[in-house]
């Protein structure tokens, strides 16, 4: 792919209902890569509003591991971009928003998808990238410290401006 092409990414809508998502992800096939648009600021700084498209692969084709982001479908039916902060031995995936300090616990069952490649900045890149890597498990590590980290992000802008 030419890197300063721009993908075609289907938009993911923010509230979209369970029906219109199991026609939407029916029709997808396995090993097959499909690109959304990312929506909502949950993945800040990493992946942004608007601006940036994921590639997302079945869940089936891939192991799923600490710093993966994912594709899962909360109970209440919202479909949900999020990083694995932790893969249980139980089954279980804890998860959490990269601008976010709370976790949640989803079951495997949920799970759609992995992020396979991102596009940013009309940059294409894959996830399992070596320096990307290396970022988004660092920042999964600094979970304890987020909100610190963010109050300071905060009085620094305020500063700056």
């Amino acid at each position: 792919m030419n890197r300063s092409a721009r993908p075609m990414c289907w938009k993911m809508i923010d509230r979209m209902d369970s029906e219109i998502f199991d026609a939407f992800w029916a029709e997808k096939g396995e090993g097959q890569e499909y690109s959304l648009l990312v929506t909502g600021y949950s993945m800040r700084p990493f992946l942004l509003h608007n601006r940036s498209c994921v590639f997302i692969q079945k869940k089936s084709q891939v192991k799923l591991r600490k710093g993966d982001v994912i594709l899962f479908r909360r109970d209440t039916g919202k479909v949900i971009l999020h990083r694995i902060v932790r893969v249980c031995a139980n089954g279980s995936i804890i998860t959490n928003g990269d601008a976010q300090c709370w976790i949640e616990t989803i079951r495997s069952d949920q799970v759609y998808a992995r992020v396979t490649r991102i596009c940013r900045t009309s940059r294409v890149f894959s996830a399992d990238n070596l320096l990307y890597r290396v970022f988004t498990v660092t920042w999964v590590r600094l979970l304890p410290i987020r909100p610190f980290l963010f109050k300071l992000w905060a009085k620094l802008l305020r500063r700056k401006s």
